[in-house]
């Protein structure tokens, strides 16, 4: 404005195939205020980088170089690029995750202009969600993930306090899932089987149970009358006693009680032995 300069965010590096990056957000305890940062901006920011570049060099391996891509008061926020080579890349993993935590813990400090400086708070991004992790409530393994992601189906692990990307074991959801959709399912092919089971007995029950049609045909002679049933003998010579109490129909014989044979004289009817009859006119 022809006073102050506008300090812009940088646009970030490109790096080579030869070279990897990690973006850190470091928030230092220095009295900064506006003025003075768009006053000294460039100063600042060289002083700055070059406090990182010493820190980083120290700290992790095949250490390349820092970018700055901006300044902010509050009270003072440096955003920058650490860039490394695309070498030992497990070994910078395990650096970078170990600077992180020692920064954030205090055991190690930034030197600045001849101080060290305080860290209030500690960020790294995440390359696949582009999302700040923050440090101070960070485990060590989602630090780990968060400076370079471990494959699908694969996590971090600690052993002996090294970190590493390790095969994903089968989790108690999937194994719960896979059960219950087994379970699930034999039941209910147990219950479709019952089902099935329990209406072919039904209807095999009933045609058990239907009165088979009777054989008029092979009825030769009725004689008699004994109170309630009447004696039927077949050309096969069996006698049966049938109970004709309560039995009406176009095929029933009338019952015939012993003061009506009294009163009238009559006498039961006699059929002719061997003679047969057509089955609509049969004992009308």
């Amino acid at each position: 404005n022809g006073t102050y300069c506008t300090a812009i965010p940088m646009t970030p590096s490109n790096v080579s195939n030869e070279e990897a990056k990690y973006t850190v957000k470091i928030r230092f305890a220095m009295a900064m205020n506006q003025q003075t940062l768009d006053e000294q901006y460039i100063q600042i920011s060289q002083n700055m980088k070059s406090s990182l570049t010493s820190f980083y060099q120290a700290t992790i391996t095949d250490f390349q170089r820092v970018v700055i891509l901006y300044l902010r008061v509050g009270s003072l926020i440096v955003e920058h690029e650490l860039v490394t080579r695309n070498t030992q890349l497990d070994q910078q993993k395990s650096d970078i995750t170990s600077t992180m935590q020692r920064l954030n813990s205090g055991s190690v400090k930034i030197i600045y202009e001849n101080e060290e400086q305080q860290i209030t708070s500690l960020e790294l991004k995440d390359p696949e969600t582009e999302q700040f992790v923050n440090i101070s409530s960070a485990s060590a393994c989602t630090i780990y993930e968060a400076v370079n992601p471990c494959p699908k189906d694969h996590q971090c692990s600690e052993t002996d306090g090294q970190l590493a990307c390790s095969p994903r074991p089968q989790s108690d959801s999937y194994k719960l899932t896979f059960g219950l959709g087994v379970g699930i399912s034999v039941a209910a092919t147990i219950i479709i089987m019952a089902v099935i089971v329990y209406v072919y007995m039904k209807r095999s029950g009933n045609t058990c149970m239907r009165e088979p049609p009777r054989d008029y045909d092979n009825e030769s002679e009725t004689s008699g009358n004994s109170g309630d049933s009447l004696i039927h003998t077949s050309v096969k010579g069996m006698a049966k006693r049938l109970d004709t109490t309560g039995i009406s129909g176009p095929f029933s014989l009338p019952r015939v009680t012993a003061n009506q044979i009294n009163e009238t004289g009559a006498r039961a009817t006699q059929f002719p032995h061997n003679q047969h009859y057509p089955r609509s006119s049969r004992l009308n």
